[in-house]
């Protein structure tokens, strides 16, 4: 496996697969699954949108390469995830693998991404370039296209969709590089490995008996997106959840410090507990994140805070 530390460690892979073969599909992502599309397209229009990637990664050449953080992101960083931590990705590659060539009767509007697959002849090398369809829906349906043809203007009869030559995600050497946060949701099935990643980490927390109405606690927390993404990311910290609501002395300084509005009472075999108030939100987010160990001290000016990033 190739150390991938920077963006342009990315770009060198790309342009070193010689002699470089490329193949484009389209994928519908719905309920029931995805379903690939591979139509006949000429190599000459596949290398365009290939320099039209390359172009738009290189002007991100800078970026910092980070871990993927499912909670919060920068805007001038690059991230990066293991693909075995998308449990659905191997879904997609072997939806390419069987793809359709026709696609009579398929409106681009249910187009959800289209993928560049790149290769050696050996197929030692494999990149696959993610990126989202630009689509007219409402021109689709309630207008349509033109152009100018000799100087007249002329309704095109066809539905249309969009290349623009960016990229949400490049996947190479067993790592997905986001270039777009927001792609990872919208391609892969994360809302179902976020809902069950947090069930893990509610268990966890569970066998501590150290939270009250804890049921209460579960079920606020797997109908709210954003605390699923916040338990997947404890979850993967095993230490910061392992340790969490272990020494009640802490927690008691950190409420006091902070003014949290959070009750501790004692349960029927004398352990404390923090009381949550079912369906209070802000209640919710403040036992998370001193689950989480969030808040601090600045060791200069003493100013209180709560950390986003964990």
């Amino acid at each position: 496996m190739i150390d991938m530390k920077s963006v342009n460690d990315i770009i060198d892979m790309i342009e070193r697969i010689d002699p470089l073969e490329t193949q484009l599909f389209f994928v519908e992502k719905s309920r029931s699954g995805y379903t690939s599309y591979t139509p006949n397209t000429t190599k000459a229009l596949r290398d365009k949108i290939l320099d039209l990637i390359l172009a738009y990664v290189k002007r991100r050449a800078d970026d910092l390469v980070e871990t993927y953080n499912p909670v919060i992101h920068s805007d001038d960083s690059v991230e990066f995830l293991p693909v075995d931590k998308i449990e659905n990705f191997s879904d997609v590659i072997d939806t390419l693998k069987s793809s359709i060539i026709s696609l009579d009767g398929v409106s681009p509007d249910s187009l959800t991404f289209y993928v560049l697959h790149l290769r050696d002849k050996s197929e030692t090398k494999n990149v696959y370039i993610f990126r989202r369809t630009t689509k007219f829906k409402k021109l689709n349906t309630s207008g349509f296209f033109g152009q100018f043809w000799n100087n007249t203007f002329n309704e095109f009869d066809s539905k249309l969709i969009g290349i623009d030559g960016f990229a949400d995600i490049i996947v190479l050497d067993g790592k997905a590089f986001i270039f777009n946060h927001i792609a990872l949701d919208r391609i892969f099935r994360m809302k179902e490995q976020y809902s069950q990643k947090a069930a893990e980490a509610l268990k966890k927390l569970k066998s501590k008996s150290r939270i009250a109405n804890f049921d209460d606690f579960e079920d606020d927390c797997l109908s709210d997106l954003r605390v699923q993404k916040t338990l997947t990311k404890l979850l993967a910290e095993e230490d910061v959840l392992d340790n969490a609501l272990n020494d009640f002395g802490p927690v008691k300084e950190t409420i006091e410090t902070f003014d949290l509005d959070i009750d501790i009472i004692s349960n029927a075999a004398g352990e404390e507990q923090l009381n949550y108030s079912p369906h209070d939100k802000i209640n919710l987010m403040s036992i998370l994140q001193i689950i989480r160990d969030a808040y601090y001290i600045s060791t200069i000016q003493k100013r209180k805070g709560i950390d986003k990033a964990v």
